[in-house]
């Protein structure tokens, strides 16, 4: 059934059939299935730079020629479960955001028709694009106050003179809420409303952390509104956030609390027939547990970042910055810094151009590792704006040599602590620890704080 799927919906190749098959108008040559080529015999090589997540693929015929025929690819490029790309091309290519393994499959065209069968292979991709995302607060949590809270939902959506429209059909739960936006819906921000009020209590004593994970069928902006219920004018955020197809996450950190119960609104306006799975609802108070996120936990106990053990406390450093417009010839002022205990604070009033490196922060030290130890490396990165690909490197001070220089991805209103375990077999002499902030907005203000270098310790 598959298969007969392709076929009809790939009416529009017709021509490419009958261009194929060269035949006088009194002698009809009718194509045999016996004739199709077989497309199992076929090999796709997959080629995937792991640094950019850029990816292409071509095929080989048992002959070694791909001439005479046509070849048909389905790419599941957002995932099995989402409508793949299909495409009549000698080789494809693309670009994938996120992790993990991707079916490609081909099927291939001769005068007789489409192959009944195919050729398949995967798409490996190492890492998120922009580094290893935040993945979330865990939403099995028992500190999670949404999971187990009472809904009472309300919608209103609109069309471009802000005449009410009927509401699309919602399925709504605690797990998941997913819908498609009518087509017919305005292009302006508040168009497009979901309002969900809970009997979840919030108190001005406290402070809350939330996350959402949203997932658009193609890249999509969505206004997140975490808010009092019964109350516009009272709320933690209300923050326009971009989301890719395939989806990202979205979250606060340590916000203070208000007294009232708690709505969640959503708005979609100007996505107009795209639909949307919203997943991974997380409200909870601050200090509870998953409060510190680790994207890839380490295999590693901690020591205390005032411990003696950590090694960092008796580094002596200095600070170099530079930082640059699009051009790469600086011009752009340096953040400000401010040292609190534990903390460096940087601000920054003029942003940086986009690429990697041009909003460099670094930690030059006196501290030396040894190549004969490991050693684990922990750090947390805080930011009031959302911003992607910031990165985080380890390397001695002569740059020439280094353990790790991930890029990460950075939200507003919350902290993210990265760790990096067991380094092995590299002498780090004057270690230097390399920032860059290559991209975020002009006002951001980003913290780092809670270094902890230490002798590797397993758990």
């Amino acid at each position: 059934m598959k298969v007969i799927n392709k076929i009809f919906s790939l009416a529009a190749t017709a021509g490419v059939f009958l261009a194929m098959s060269s035949c006088a108008s009194e002698s009809i040559d009718y194509p045999s299935e016996s004739e199709l080529a077989d497309a199992s015999q076929y090999t796709i090589n997959v080629t995937v730079n792991q640094e950019t997540n850029e990816w292409s693929a071509s095929a080989v015929s048992p002959s070694g020629s791909t001439k005479g025929v046509r070849l048909l690819w389905t790419v599941y490029e957002n995932g099995t479960d989402k409508k793949p790309t299909v495409k009549v091309a000698d080789a494809v290519a693309g670009q994938i955001r996120q992790k993990g393994d991707y079916p490609i499959e081909l099927q291939v065209m001769n005068h007789a028709g489409l192959s009944r069968t195919m050729a398949s292979s995967t798409i490996h991709i190492e890492n998120n694009l922009g580094g290893d995302a935040f993945m979330g607060y865990e939403y099995d949590s028992p500190s999670n106050l949404w999971k187990n809270c009472s809904i009472t939902p309300s919608y209103w959506f609109a069309a471009a003179g802000w005449s009410q429209i009927a509401t699309p059909d919602i399925n709504l739960s605690n797990e998941e809420i997913s819908f498609t936006c009518p087509t017919d819906m305005g292009g302006d921000q508040w168009m497009g409303q979901v309002h969900l009020s809970t009997n979840i209590p919030v108190e001005a004593s406290e402070a809350y952390d939330f996350s959402i994970f949203i997932n658009p069928s193609a890249d999509a902006d969505v206004t997140v509104k975490v808010q009092k219920d019964g109350d516009d004018n009272t709320f933690f955020v209300a923050d326009k956030i971009h989301f890719v197809a395939g989806g990202n996450f979205y979250h606060f950190a340590n916000l203070p609390g208000f007294d009232g119960s708690l709505n969640l609104t959503l708005d979609f306006g100007g996505n107009a027939g795209k639909s949307f799975v919203v997943q991974n609802v997380v409200f909870k108070k601050h200090g509870e547990s998953n409060n510190i996120i680790l994207p890839d936990t380490p295999d590693c106990q901690w020591v205390g970042v005032d411990s003696k053990d950590n090694l960092w406390n008796d580094a002596h450093y200095t600070i170099d910055m530079w930082t640059s417009g699009a051009d790469w010839n600086g011009g752009v002022a340096n953040p400000t810094v401010k040292e609190e205990g534990n903390s460096i604070i940087l601000t920054y009033d003029q942003a940086p151009g986009t690429d990697q490196w041009k909003a460099q922060f670094k930690l030059k030290s006196d501290l030396s590792l040894d190549a004969s130890k490991s050693y684990d490396y922990r750090v947390t990165l805080g930011s009031t704006s959302t911003f992607f690909g910031a990165t985080i490197k380890m390397t001695n001070g002569a740059d020439d040599t280094f353990y790790i220089d991930p890029r990460v991805n950075l939200y507003a209103n919350g902290d993210i602590t990265f760790g990096f375990a067991d380094l092995t077999g590299k002498q780090l002499d004057d270690v230097m620890l390399v920032f860059d902030f290559g991209g975020c907005p002009q006002g951001t203000t980003i913290t780092i704080k809670d270094i902890i270098v230490q002798e590797h310790r397993s758990k």
